[in-house]
Formats: structure tokens, C-alpha cells, sequence
């Protein structure tokens, strides 16, 4: 698995590999898995969407026919995971990031990307720090254009929790996107409290894969069977969550992220 990074203090252990996305690999508070650890296929197929959590760059989620149109130019991406139809989930998972600086429980990573035939067409910078501090858990990102004409960015988290059999969860959101078949955003309608999460509700035999828009930032997620809890608060800049829930499945997504999946062709 090459060299890893583990970042500790008296309530979090947090394990994370560099060379494979900057992608975190183990999460624990107080002994308790926050964070999915690693399923086998990150060590047998380095496959970073099996990893506990990834950063989300230069966009989140998917793009429709890996197609879209900017600066008078219409950009062809090609899919990027085996597993999926469209490209998914920007290219900073797919890159070794450079440890810039690392303390006992921080540590601080740079990404450099140029353009590549059929991948991402614009250049940028990235960086992220994770942070342990006390009880909390800290991610920074941020993006920088490196290019000649401007270029369009986003950015988000995508962890995976444990234990969806037990958790249970809530934020307050405006609208949900419902999508096709093909898991492309179609409309928006009302969060209702019924299709939505503004109290706690557990997510037990749910199956969801959609993008909430108008968060405030805000969620809790309850584990009362372990009598364990987070809560997760996001700048301003995170006014969507992704929530991803199967039922086949011990782990659950929610991902903050800064725009709507498919904003590339939807804005």
C-alpha cells in the first residue's frame, strides 16, 4: 500500500495514503469507526472509491455523457472508474498528492494537474489540510485555477460512514433532485420531512442516491445502538448534500459539495 500518513490525538486516530488519491483509509473516534475502513479492494485493486473518504476535484459526482460545453468549446472527458458509465467524481482521486508538511495531528497536501488527452481539460492546483484539534476533525480544501482562461471548479468530501444498519440521520435541506435511470439530476422538488432528513430518522432498508440542494450546512448523524454521535458543519460554499444509502451495504455516504450533480450541463 506504500507509505502512509497517521494523524492522532486523545479522541481521533486517522490513517490516510498519499499516493492514492490523499484518500483516508482508517477513522476513529475514541476507538469507535467513524469512517468505513478500507475495503479489500483498496489494497488488492488500489481502488480509492473503497477507501473511508476522498476529496472531491474539480467536480463532484457525474457528468453526463462525459460532455460539456465551455468557453465556446465543447470539452469530451472519458469515464474514469470501471464501474461507471459517465466520469465521475473529478480526477484528484485518480493522482498521488505531494505531503507538503505533517505533525503528530496535521498534515498538509499540494496536487499539480495539467491537462491530459480525454481527461479534464483545464489545469489547477490543489490543496487540503486535515487537521485534528480536541474533538474536532478538520478538512480544508481549496482549488486554484493554474491555467490561461478561466476554468470552472468544484469541490466537496465524500466519506464513508459505518455502520448503516445502526445510524441515523438529519440536516435541513430545501429541495431534493430526483434523477434517471442513469443517476443524472432531472428536477427539483420539495425535502419534504418525509423524503428529506430535517429530524432524525434512521436510514436502516433505504435506498437513495440523490443531491439535496438549499443545506444549511449542518448534520447529525446517530449511532444509538453504540450511543455515539458526530455532527458535521460546512462553510457556506457546501450548500449541497450528496446522501448515498443501499441497503447491501455497512457504510453510507453524505458528501458535502458545492454545487448540484451534473452542474456542468445544468447551470
Amino acid at each position: 500500500m506504500g507509505s502512509l500518513v497517521t494523524l492522532k490525538n486523545a479522541v481521533w486516530e486517522l490513517s490516510l495514503a498519499p499516493q492514492y488519491g490523499a484518500s483516508i483509509i482508517s477513522c476513529e473516534s475514541f476507538g469507535f469507526p467513524i469512517f468505513e475502513p478500507a475495503r479489500p479492494e483498496f489494497e488488492t485493486q488500489q481502488d480509492v472509491f473503497s477507501s473511508s473518504c476522498f476529496a472531491l476535484l474539480p467536480y463532484s459526482n457525474r457528468i453526463e455523457n462525459g460532455r460539456f460545453s465551455y468557453g465556446g468549446k465543447i470539452r469530451q472527458i472519458k469515464p474514469n472508474h470501471p464501474n461507471q458509465e459517465f466520469p465521475i467524481h473529478g480526477n484528484a482521486w485518480e493522482r498521488p498528492w505531494d505531503v507538503i508538511s505533517q505533525t503528530d495531528t496535521s498534515c498538509r497536501l499540494s496536487l499539480v494537474y495539467t491537462p491530459e488527452p480525454q481527461g479534464w481539460p483545464l489545469a489547477y492546483r490543489a490543496e487540503q489540510l486535515i487537521s485534528l484539534k480536541g474533538d474536532r476533525l478538520t478538512f480544508d480544501l481549496s482549488i486554484e485555477n493554474s491555467g490561461d482562461e478561466p476554468c470552472p471548479a468544484g469541490i466537496g468530501l465524500h466519506p464513508f460512514f459505518a455502520h448503516s444498519r445502526f445510524a441515523q440521520i438529519e440536516f435541513q435541506a430545501e429541495t431534493i433532485w430526483e434523477c434517471d435511470k442513469k443517476l443524472i439530476p432531472t428536477k427539483a422538488k420539495s425535502a419534504s420531512a418525509e423524503s428529506g432528513f430535517s429530524t432524525l430518522q434512521p436510514i436502516a432498508g433505504r435506498r437513495l442516491d440523490n443531491c439535496f440542494s438549499g443545506w444549511n450546512g449542518k448534520a447529525r448523524i446517530f449511532w444509538p445502538e453504540f450511543d455515539r454521535y458526530i455532527e458535521i458543519q460546512a462553510d457556506p460554499i457546501f450548500s449541497n448534500i450528496v446522501a448515498y444509502i443501499q441497503p447491501e451495504n455497512s457504510f453510507f455516504c453524505l458528501e458535502p459539495v458545492s454545487h448540484i450533480n451534473n452542474a456542468l450541463n445544468l447551470g
